[in-house]
């Protein structure tokens, strides 16, 4: 065995570092585990001839220094004794001089010393070719066992593959792949892409940084792979290497995460992440459509100082924390500020985020706005709430009982209202339209020395007084520093008042006094709700002065009855009876002409009465159909004709507005039929006439109805209204008065009557 048959030490160190710097490629491509190929990656050829190991080498290589330092000692005596003539010899072999044999010595120990020094060199060179050997194993076994495809293409054409490798590209075995060119594995619409970058790689010895490409398999499938591309010399050769990783799976994972973003960036619900110390990581857009933050301004800041409304409490905050870092889900709504400090409503859930070990990573917070349809609950409840308490008062003012008893009830059911709350009171006054003044009708809870309780404030005097002057509502802070407020009293306290008029149809009738602790907070709609309320005793005391009203009609009406009844009716009976006497004695007596006279003054006054009851019915009947309510011209035309059939004499209608053009409530039109009536039983009574014409006119705010005969009138002047009764004037005027109109007559012997009547009312607007 020669010296050139053993690798030196750069040899060794050289191909050492080959080794580790393809594994540091590998390395780099990503690989999680070590393999390697079986073939000719590194193409080491060193062989160590021989068992020259250990203890038999060493022996050898000290043979090897006694025997060169021998032949030396026999060259160096045979130069000594033949060249220098220095002695025989035998004699320079078997007996030198001192510094010859020192000499020699030394010459020796240099041999054993590069003896020792070459066993050294072997033993190093023998270590880093097992190290090589082991390596070489451990490459082929990462390269073998690696999950991802691994390939060497030398010229164009494949010449190494791995296991994984055959498996990616479809084939059976290695022999099917081994030796094909590359481009039967690339699309054609990648061929001159792939191309340039093998291109860039050889001329600069760089590698390619991972792209995703879809290649063909030897089925004719596609597949999609994530390939690292390397350039290294192969056998001398330029070559590339290539990683090629399955991206099937982590394709539809991603897709599906692509999805599940997408589902996420889209959705209508405000979907955010944070960590376990709730710091925004991630926020959806919908986020910041409903708090006006963007992604950036969010995320590493705490979620209160972002979301904090202010109006949660410290407990709601503990029992949300303590849901949550249990692993519990915290369902429920709360109340946070936008960017703007708008409060918001929302309704969600707030999910704890675990690891595999089951520790908590972050939190999924879920939430939608709800705060429209919290404001529509809480218009709901306010809703309901006012509903309730006008029941209440609607039920309180049907009850039996008059009307200061009822006005009493009222009142005590609206302050014990339980949204007024404690130490309010309250009055009620009602106006007395005749003498133009307020009369205290109701109070509840106030005090003592308050003046109004002895002496109702006068019209335009006070906030009570403003009211019913201006028929609008009033409200006063605070008593002692409103100016209105006029009506004080020693030791009254600072309260809030509120003056709501008791209107029935538009018409002020009284005035409600709530007298409200300052502090008391009044919102718009509890404003509305005490308006509601407010009219409804309106509509109460409208309806009980219209029963008095009714009552007090039926009365007349009775009394009217009953007067027709005496003075027609009654005389007429009277004078038949007396005639039916006096016939009964002439015809006893024989005088049959004179019982033949009284038999036909019998006959017209029973003709007469036969009409005076007709009337009466028809009277009767006609107000029966005022009081149902309909057009006023049409029940006064119906009983005009009705009238005229009677024979008596002519009455002729002439109405001067439109139809629906005036709303006229039905008791106005019995009272306006009334008067009618009372006018033509005078006529027909007293004077003697034969045609009455009525005229019904419309102007702005009133009607005016005019009725005139041409009957035998009589002397006005000096007639005093006592007097009226016997003409039924009286029983006209009273009428007139109770619908708030003007009553007059114009009138003189020999020339008929007028009687002109004025009746405000409410126009429509016409369509």
């Amino acid at each position: 065995m020669g010296w050139s048959a053993f690798p030196t030490i750069g040899d060794i160190i050289k191909n050492q570092t080959r080794g580790i710097k393809i594994l540091a490629l590998w390395a780099k491509a990503g690989l999680r585990k070590e393999t390697f190929c079986k073939g000719n990656a590194l193409d080491i050829h060193y062989v160590c001839e021989g068992n020259m190991l250990g203890y038999n080498r060493r022996i050898k290589l000290i043979l090897v220094a006694i025997f060169l330092g021998t032949m030396y000692w026999i060259i160096q005596s045979a130069f000594s004794a033949y060249l220098f003539h220095e002695g025989e010899f035998h004699q320079q072999v078997l007996a030198p001089s001192w510094i010859e044999i020192w000499h020699r010595l030394l010459v020796f120990g240099f041999m054993f010393g590069f003896a020792f020094h070459a066993d050294y060199l072997v033993s190093r060179r023998e270590s880093a070719l097992a190290a090589l050997r082991e390596s070489e194993e451990k490459y082929r076994r990462l390269v073998e066992l690696s999950p991802d495809a691994i390939a060497i293409q030398c010229k164009d054409r494949i010449v190494f593959v791995n296991s994984a490798g055959v498996k990616l590209f479809g084939a059976d075995n290695i022999e099917q792949i081994m030796g094909k060119s590359v481009w039967d594995f690339v699309l054609a619409k990648n061929i001159e892409l792939v191309k340039e970058r093998y291109r860039q790689m050889r001329e600069h010895g760089a590698r390619s940084l991972p792209i995703e490409q879809t290649f063909l398999r030897l089925d004719g499938k596609h597949i999609d792979a994530e390939v690292l591309s390397v350039s290294f010399l192969y056998n001398g050769e330029s070559a590339i290497m290539a990683i090629f990783r399955d991206m099937t799976d982590r394709k539809k994972e991603r897709d599906e995460l692509t999805k599940l973003k997408k589902a996420v960036d889209t959705s209508g619900e405000v979907i955010f992440l944070t960590d376990r110390d709730g710091i925004f990581t991630y926020v959806n857009p919908e986020f910041t459509r409903l708090y006006g933050y963007s992604e950036e301004e969010v995320v590493g800041k705490v979620t209160p100082r972002i979301l904090k409304s202010g109006m949660l409490t410290v407990e709601d905050y503990e029992v949300f924390w303590n849901t949550i870092l249990n692993k519990q889900v915290a369902k429920g709504t709360w109340i946070n500020k936008d960017r703007a400090e708008t409060v918001i409503n929302i309704e969600g859930s707030a999910n704890p985020v675990l690891d595999d070990n089951g520790e908590i990573v972050g939190f999924l917070a879920l939430q939608h706005n709800v705060t429209e349809r919290t404001q529509e609950e809480e218009k709901l409840q306010r809703r309901n709430r006012e509903l309730n308490a006008l029941y209440t008062i609607a039920a309180t003012l049907n009850q039996a009982g008059n009307q200061d008893q009822i006005l009493d009830q009222a009142l005590g059911a609206i302050l014990s209202l339980d949204w007024i709350g404690g130490g309010a009171s309250g009055m009620i006054f009602l106006l007395d339209e005749q003498k133009c003044a307020l009369n205290l009708a109701a109070h509840r809870g106030v005090p003592t020395g308050h003046p109004c309780l002895l002496k109702p404030p006068r019209i335009g005097e006070c906030l009570c007084g403003l009211v019913i002057q201006q028929n609008n509502v009033m409200m006063s802070e605070d008593g002692w520093k409103d100016a209105r407020h006029s009506r004080r009293w020693e030791g009254m306290d600072s309260h809030r008042d509120i003056c709501l008029p008791i209107r029935a149809r538009g018409r002020a009738l009284g005035v409600m006094d709530l007298r409200l602790p300052a502090v008391q907070v009044v919102t718009p709609s509890d404003i509305n709700l005490l308006k509601s309320m407010a009219d409804q005793i309106g509509l109460a005391v409208e309806n009980a002065h219209l029963a008095e009203s009714k009552r007090k009609a039926i009365f007349s009406e009775r009394e009217r009855i009953a007067r027709d009844l005496h003075d027609d009716m009654g005389q007429l009976l009277g004078y038949v009876n007396t005639k039916v006497a006096a016939v009964r004695l002439l015809l006893e007596g024989g005088q049959y002409r004179n019982a033949e006279k009284n038999l036909i003054h019998l006959e017209e006054a029973a003709q007469r009465l036969s009409v005076d009851v007709r009337k009466a019915i028809l009277d009767l009947r006609a107000s029966g159909s005022a009081q149902m309510g309909g057009d006023l011209a049409s029940m006064i035309g119906n009983y005009i004709e009705q009238f005229n059939r009677l024979g008596v004499f002519t009455v002729t209608l002439d109405v001067g507005y439109g139809s629906g053009e005036f709303s006229i409530p039905p008791e106005t039109g019995v009272q306006v039929l009334r008067i009618i009536q009372e006018a033509i039983t005078n006529a027909m009574k007293h004077a003697g006439t034969t045609e009455i014409a009525v005229i019904l006119k419309g102007r702005d705010d009133f009607i005016e109805l005019n009725i005139s005969d041409n009957g035998s009138g009589f002397e006005l002047a000096g007639v005093e209204k006592s007097a009226y009764p016997h003409f039924g004037m009286n029983t006209m005027r009273e009428r007139v008065e109770q619908l708030g109109g003007l009553f007059q007559v114009d009138t003189k012997p020999g020339a008929g009557t007028k009687v002109i009547v004025s009746i405000p009312i409410e126009r429509r607007e016409l369509q």
